[in-house]
């Protein structure tokens, strides 16, 4: 049965011709690529789409696969690089549109989704606590972040990859890796102090921080 095989011998199995084992690796990893691409763009029918020509791109390419990177790893690489892709071309489109209205709307750190990020201190706290307030917070904050910091503190949260994988996915070095994690958490911190709710909400430091202040 392909659902008792580890990903790298289904991916031995497919480049034997047995289709059946793509499909299983495409039921294990779909729900985790689409969430990552959803976390990016809030968008369903654009990470949908993404989703398929994440697919599309592993099918592809699977005969040049290589066992020296976990086969979720190699996959995020590709999910990973298809969102910076987009990201890029929508926030060109985003300028080229709204060029007109740029003295009316406010970007910072050049994030797109900036603008979509409602007022903290507009929302009820009764609300905020009905929309699970830790998450609600942390979320807002995560999205304040810039986009090289903010896609490695999704995929160590979020995807629970190592700093070595994420390495891997991302093309950098580790110490990049771990810097750029370094100063999410910082950026973190303010944030939420920000929002008034950094006292009751704890941030993983995950050893890049040494007595409170970010390791260097």
């Amino acid at each position: 049965m392909v659902k008792t095989l580890s990903d790298q011998d289904l991916v031995r199995l497919f480049k034997k011709g047995r289709y059946e084992a793509f499909e299983e690796l495409l039921k294990r990893h779909s729900s985790k690529i689409y969430n990552f691409i959803f976390r990016f763009f809030k968008n369903q029918p654009l990470s949908e789409e993404l989703e398929q020509e994440v697919f599309m791109k592993v099918y592809q390419k699977l005969d040049s696969y290589k066992d020296n990177m976990k086969f979720s790893t190699w996959i995020f690489s590709i999910a990973r690089n298809l969102c910076i892709d987009e990201y890029r071309k929508r926030k060109i489109r985003k300028v080229i549109s709204l060029e007109e209205h740029l003295t009316k709307r406010k970007f910072k750190d050049g994030d797109i989704f900036l603008a979509d990020i409602p007022d903290p201190q507009a929302i009820h706290p009764e609300n905020a606590y009905l929309l699970k307030e830790r998450e609600y917070w942390m979320q807002r904050a995560v999205e304040r972040l810039p986009l090289e910091q903010r896609e490695i503190v999704e995929l160590k949260e979020r995807e629970n990859l190592t700093f070595q994988e994420i390495a891997q996915v991302t093309g950098e070095s580790i110490n990049t890796v771990k810097s750029r994690m370094r100063y999410a958490l910082l950026n973190l911190s303010k944030a939420l102090q920000s929002f008034g709710v950094f006292d009751s909400l704890n941030i993983k430091t995950h050893g890049v921080y040494e007595n409170g202040v970010p390791s260097v």
